[in-house]
């Protein structure tokens, strides 16, 4: 045998070893809860119990806290748990139990006004006397189960288990783990429905700021052509007339001065059509259109903004590859701005967006706009001349370009994660959430009633859950079925469902029978049954049907 096949037995030996400890120590954590709960057993009911058997179980308890013990001592733990019961379930297990049981029953009954028989009681008495002066026989056991019977049959509906104080206590868990749940889910269901009103209020402000610069964007940019040359064509004339005056013999005389009365006339007149150009129709226009686009502007890049931080929130990435980089770059932001002519429109060594220079240059406007004077100035103190201002026109639907980009990219993003939780998380959470609802419901009505059974509630509770999700996963393929033409939303029909799930059920086991319906075994059967309903109808002139039925029949039915 090679050292390597050595190695791998070794390993499996302790491997072996390891798990075989592990459910050792498992069933003799088992065995000490068992001894510890029928010790509690007979403290509470006045059975005395040997000190010597308390020590024992003390001992083991802490060997299995300290990862020690011994053969010994795991013998004694058995036989104390074989003394134990033999004191504690007298004469055997099920006749302790149904003893205990009994009196829950007859507490409930007594309490609850149902007329008990004093002999039934008294044979309770008596086996309970029995029990505890361990005389118990067949004559006690006959009139104890008679009594039991007659008694069970008058608290019905009510049975033992759950009139006793272990169905109140399972009851106020059930409760508890429900309300907890359902207070859960009502966080998880308020909080994705807010984020869903939010991204879809962003997704309507997206679309709606985008198709008005869209419409906008091309008739602003032919405004801002048109004017350019207009602005253009004033300048030259303005300077032919001007180079004329100085190329006369007058102006050849006062060569050396520029300011005589007629060169002052003709500057002027230039200054007087720049300022009429700059207040004609066409130029108030221009100013009304590029300060809604710049409106438009700085909204898409707030949307875009929030986009980003919606799409932080759910882990998702919205960055745009159509930039240099992320928009959110930090490094860019200590570069120095480029000037305001150029903020969006021409390459740049960093992304204007990652400058909050440059932002401010593309998504404002400077004050005031197409002044035909220079000696105004903006805020910034920068002379403002008519063509800075349709150049700056221009930055603005260059900068429109990249955040038209950007918005529609992470509104698709985002969009799309939306839709995935509204159709597969969402119905999920409202049937969950109908089902929590429909099971406190039922708690609270089994409670009034005595009715809670601590096994087989908690089993149908856990069930209904089960059913609810499941049905909150299916139900979007059944919507139109279900709808039945009604208006009634998605995620309503889930919680609806999810709250009576065997309702949803019944109907998928209907819709079953329609779409595939049994065979009958032989097919002179067949034949019979369609003579006996043809005479029937011949004779009654009309032909019966189920309308629930037909109706399922003619949705399943394929276009």
């Amino acid at each position: 045998m090679s050292y390597q096949q050595r190695d791998e037995d070794l390993l499996k030996s302790q491997a072996t070893g390891t798990r075989e400890c592990w459910m050792f120590r498992r069933r003799l954590a088992k065995r000490i809860a068992d001894a510890e709960k029928m010790i509690s057993y007979a403290m509470d009911n006045g059975i005395d119990v040997n000190a010597d058997d308390l020590s024992t179980v003390r001992r083991a308890r802490h060997a299995l806290w300290h990862f020690s013990g011994s053969e010994a001592l795991e013998a004694a733990l058995y036989n104390v748990a074989t003394r134990l019961a033999k004191l504690v379930h007298y004469p055997n297990s099920q006749v302790a139990e149904d003893l205990r049981r009994a009196e829950e029953l007859v507490s409930y009954a007594a309490f609850s006004g149902n007329d008990v028989a004093p002999g039934d009681i008294q044979a309770l008495s008596q086996a309970r006397t029995a029990q505890t002066n361990r005389a118990w026989d067949s004559a006690i056991e006959s009139a104890f189960y008679s009594a039991l019977d007659r008694l069970a049959h008058r608290a019905i509906p009510v049975v033992a288990e759950t009139a006793g104080a272990e169905a109140r206590r399972g009851a106020r868990r059930a409760i508890r783990i429900y309300t907890s749940s359902a207070v859960v889910l009502t966080f998880a269901v308020v909080s994705l429905s807010c984020l869903l009103f939010t991204v879809n209020q962003i997704s309507e402000d997206v679309e709606q700021t985008i198709r008005q610069n869209d419409a906008g964007a091309m008739s602003l940019h032919n405004q801002l052509v048109s004017h350019g040359d207009d602005i253009l064509r004033a300048k030259q004339k303005s300077e032919r007339e001007l180079r004329a005056l100085l190329a006369s013999s007058y102006s050849q005389h006062y060569q050396l001065q520029n300011d005589t009365p007629e060169v002052i006339d003709a500057r002027e007149k230039a200054g007087n059509d720049l300022q009429a150009l700059s207040n004609s129709q066409p130029a108030l226009q221009i100013k009304e259109s590029l300060q809604k686009f710049a409106t438009n502007n700085r909204q898409l890049f707030n949307d875009v903004h929030r986009i980003r931080v919606i799409g932080r929130l759910l882990n998702v990435s919205v960055t745009n590859r159509y930039t240099d980089r992320d928009p959110d770059c930090a490094e860019a932001s200590s570069k120095p701005a480029m000037a305001a002519g150029i903020a969006a429109s021409a390459p740049a060594v960093t992304d204007w967006i990652c400058d909050q220079a440059r932002i401010r240059d593309s998504l404002e406007i400077k004050v005031p706009m197409l002044q035909a004077t220079s000696e105004m100035a903006d805020a910034s103190g920068n002379a403002v001349r008519p063509e800075s201002v349709i150049a700056d026109g221009f930055v603005k639907i260059a900068a429109y370009q990249d955040i038209r980009a950007m918005a529609l990219y992470g509104r698709e993003i985002i969009l799309s994660f939306v839709g995935a939780i509204t159709g597969f998380v969402l119905p999920v959470l409202y049937a969950w959430l109908g089902a929590c609802a429909a099971i406190l419901r039922k708690i609270k009505i089994e409670c009034e009633t005595s009715r809670f059974h601590p096994e087989y509630s908690k089993v149908a509770n856990r069930s209904h859950v089960t059913c609810a999700i499941i049905v909150g996963i299916a139900i979007g393929l059944f919507s139109d079925l279900v709808h039945g033409g009604q208006n009634i939303s998605p995620l309503g029909v889930a919680f609806v469902a999810g709250y009576a799930s065997d309702k949803f059920f019944y109907f998928v086991d209907r819709l079953v029978d329609v779409i595939f319906p049994a065979r009958s075994v032989s097919t002179r059967g067949i034949q019979a049954s369609d003579r006996n309903s043809a005479q029937t109808g011949t004779s009654s002139g009309t032909r019966m049907h189920d309308p629930s039925t037909a109706g399922l029949v003619n949705a399943a039915r394929p276009a």
